[in-house]
């Protein structure tokens, strides 16, 4: 019959539809960064000019906007040159790995490579092409998750061991208030907080990426965009003054698993993440985080650090070496051009813009010293502020 007839033809027409674009994408990757047809090509083992770490919710997504801006390819917890534009550079929270003391302990590879959480920022996939040929189009595998292993295993501590697969010329350490760090952490991993967010955006709030589900493509920034809600029912109040006679764990409900699972594996000697509430949970995040980092870098591992409330995305790229005349360590001459057209002549990126700084929170959270409920917690965080000049 017609209809027959015309079936293989439409199967045909849904297949092409279907395959070209991506087809088509994976060529324009190909000969951008891959063939050396149009510039030369940059393999995982060379050298970058700039890595910038700093914890979740500390606007990593957005310094990495700003630079862009500059004419700069950034990866955002990417440093796979092969597959995606980041020759210039990485920001990030997990590239943090290569600077944590020790070896990875096999109980964190195990819990960290049990499935693919990409909304926390993590697959092997942003770091490099798999060494043992695991097919991207699966997203996790018994392939993928012996390449994790592998990943984490040379990963971590690397920088002091000097035997990082991807080195970067200059590593700085991006630092944010640690309340509003925290507070944005709660929208994002606190189950009442983001029911909260979620309820908000019904009514027309902007609660964008509040909620969403666990499977969000790390494409759009996973480490910024992640999070979902544990599970428990909206609280009351998870908006509310920090002077609430109500503790931070009350209004902010329980953890998400995910964020549990990846602190459990990389502080691992830090007792009490399965108990902690979320405020605790996110306190804890926040503060050992930047000790870790800070500690790397007063052993020369980290060159430096930057408030990202006060430094400029310029400034930031002329510490790697884009701000140079000509063309400096691994810097890219396009790059370096780039930067100047923007910042020398002034026509753009001079300053930070301040409304980038918190997209997610928004108010709906506010949190204050007194909503940590471990003394410990308290007093490591007013300290460590203390210490890296921020007022609570």
């Amino acid at each position: 019959s017609t209809a027959s007839a015309m079936e293989p033809r439409v199967v045909a027409a849904i297949t092409v539809a279907v395959t070209l674009p991506y087809v088509l994408w994976l060529a324009y990757l190909y000969i951008h960064l891959q063939s050396g047809w149009l510039r030369p090509p940059l393999a995982i083992t060379d050298s970058r000019p700039l890595l910038v770490v700093g914890t979740q919710s500390s606007g990593t997504n957005s310094i990495t906007a700003e630079l862009k801006a500059l004419g700069l390819e950034v990866g955002h917890e990417v440093s796979d040159t092969v597959w995606s534009f980041s020759r210039d550079g990485t920001v990030s929270w997990l590239h943090g790995l290569r600077f944590l003391p020790g070896n990875a302990p096999q109980r964190s590879i195990e819990i960290m490579c049990e499935q693919s959480r990409r909304n926390m920022g993590f697959h092997p996939a942003m770091f490099r092409p798999p060494h043992g040929g695991c097919s991207y189009r699966s997203e996790w595998d018994d392939c993928w998750r012996s390449e994790c292993a592998s990943l984490l295993a040379s990963e971590w501590g690397c920088a002091a061991r000097g035997d990082c697969e991807t080195p970067f010329e200059t590593s700085l350490l991006q630092l944010r208030h640690p309340l509003r760090t925290a507070e944005s952490l709660a929208v994002k991993f606190c189950a009442r907080a983001t029911a909260k967010a979620a309820k908000s955006a019904g009514k027309g709030a902007p609660a964008k990426g509040a909620g969403k589900g666990a499977g969000e493509s790390a494409g759009k920034g996973a480490g910024e965009s992640g999070g979902t809600g544990a599970g428990e029912s909206a609280g009351t109040g998870a908006g509310t003054s920090a002077t609430s006679t109500e503790r931070g764990e009350a209004r902010l409900g329980r953890p998400h698993g995910y964020l549990v699972a990846f602190l459990t594996s990389l502080w691992p000697s830090h007792f009490g993440w399965e108990t902690h509430g979320c405020a605790d949970t996110v306190g804890w995040f926040w503060l050992l985080y930047t000790r870790s980092m800070l500690e790397a870098k007063e052993r020369g591992l980290i060159d430096g650090d930057y408030k990202i409330e006060e430094a400029s995305p310029c400034e930031i790229a002329a510490r790697a070496g884009f701000g140079a005349v000509n063309r400096s360590g691994s810097a890219y001459q396009g790059s370096i051009d780039a930067v100047r057209a923007s910042c020398v002549a002034g026509a753009k990126g001079r300053e930070m813009r301040s409304e980038k700084l918190n997209q997610r929170n928004l108010g709906r959270v506010t949190l204050s010293l007194d909503d940590f409920t471990s003394s410990e917690l308290r007093e490591g965080i007013a300290q460590m502020a203390a210490q890296i000049g921020y007022e609570l």
